[in-house]
Parts: structure tokens; C-alpha cells; sequence
């Protein structure tokens, strides 16, 4: 707030604490175009007697924060907003996992599943995601989840669910794996998973399946 000229934003170093993380700038507007297209304004507002932060801005930044208070509305609306959360596992696409409690509650499963975006045609005019069937929303997996239920496999329970946004709230089965704690296999564990895939291999599953808000997957 005591620049004379956003020049002078060269003299403080700006560059250089950027390049190193994330930086708090108090009078945005002094710096013109010297911020980067990645930033995230926060605007305090009058609201009755007090005041609100709205947040504008564009780029990977502000869609994560944006995501962010998206999975909390979430959480509070379930009546978990209270909840501890903590980074589950991820794995190789965009969804994300956190283990979310609240005291004399079982923990529960957060899903995170934004929306996929295809990317360019890599073969037959099609991208990698379609010829792969790579599931595109979490509406898939609500079905997949109805569809075991119903043909009497032991699934997630769906606590609560936003199909449009890709939150989901799931009963949380336990972290335990296929291996012991001296790390060998479980020969009880592995023939049940035998066993259901034989199953599911050997009977007819409907082609088309209900995601349980009017739609089919």
C-alpha cells in the first residue's frame, strides 16, 4: 500500500516470492498488471454487522478454492460440517478421498469426483476417456454401488450425495488390505475375492443402470 508505482513491485522482490509459493498482497489494485492470471481476489464486504470475503479470480487456484468451499457446503449440509477431515488415498485420476468425523459417529468416506474433461481424439475421433470408459461423473459409481446392492454384494452405503458436483459420503469399510502384518497374502481374503469376481463374471448384469435420480448409466 505504499507504492507510488506498481515499478516498484520489482525493487520488493515480487517476482521472486511468488516463484517460492503462494503470496498475501494487501491493495491488489497497485500492483496492475503485475499479478499473474492465477490469482485469487478476496474482497471483504459490509454484511449486516459484519463483514463477508468474496472471492473472484480464474485459473487452477481459484477452481480449487472454489472446490473447496463447494465440499464444505457439502459436508454441511449431510450435518457433517463439524467433521475432522484428512487426506485418505487418491489414485490415478481426478477423484480424491478424505476420511471425515465427528465424535460418537463411525468415520465416513468423502468422495471428490469432479466432472472428467475429455481430452483431444486420440483414435477413431474418440479421446482417451471414452475408449478407455473411463467413468466421466460419479454418477457411474452410485450405479455400479445400486446395482451390487441389489444383486446382494456388500457395498459403501451412500450417506449423502451430489451427483451434479461429484460429492459423495460414503460408509467407511475399514482400511485393512489382502496382506497380514508380516505382509503375506490372506489366502481367506484373496479366495472371497476370487469368488465374488467369478460371480459377477458369471451372471447377467442389465446393460443399463440406474443412478437413483431419474437418470441410467
Amino acid at each position: 500500500y505504499r507504492l507510488s508505482s506498481a515499478d516498484e513491485l520489482d525493487e520488493l522482490g515480487f517476482d521472486e516470492a511468488l516463484a517460492q509459493g503462494a503470496a498475501l498482497v494487501e491493495w491488489p489494485e497497485r500492483a496492475e498488471a503485475h499479478l499473474p492470471k492465477t490469482t485469487v481476489l478476496i474482497e471483504l464486504v459490509q454484511h449486516g454487522d459484519g463483514r463477508l470475503a468474496r472471492l473472484s479470480g480464474q485459473g487452477d487456484a481459484f477452481d480449487r478454492a472454489a472446490r473447496s468451499l463447494a465440499m464444505r457446503d457439502f459436508l454441511v449440509n449431510a450435518g457433517w460440517g463439524e467433521a475432522q477431515r484428512r487426506h485418505f488415498i487418491g489414485d490415478a485420476s481426478a477423484r480424491s478421498y478424505e476420511i471425515v468425523s465427528l465424535p460418537d459417529q463411525k468415520p465416513r468416506v468423502l468422495m471428490n469426483s469432479p466432472r472428467l474433461v475429455l481430452g483431444p481424439p486420440v483414435r477413431d475421433g474418440k479421446p482417451y476417456a471414452e475408449i478407455a470408459h473411463t467413468a466421466q461423473s460419479v454418477s457411474a459409481f452410485v450405479a455400479i454401488d445400486r446395482a451390487l446392492k441389489e444383486g446382494g454384494v456388500s457395498v459403501p452405503q451412500i450417506h449423502a450425495e451430489d451427483q451434479e458436483q461429484g460429492f459423495l459420503l460414503l460408509e467407511h469399510l475399514g482400511s485393512e488390505g489382502f496382506l497380514g502384518g508380516d505382509g503375506q497374502p490372506l489366502a481367506e481374503r484373496c479366495a472371497a475375492a476370487a469368488e465374488l469376481l467369478a460371480m459377477m463374471h458369471g451372471r447377467a448384469w442389465p446393460q443399463r443402470l440406474e443412478t437413483g435420480q431419474g437418470g441410467f448409466h
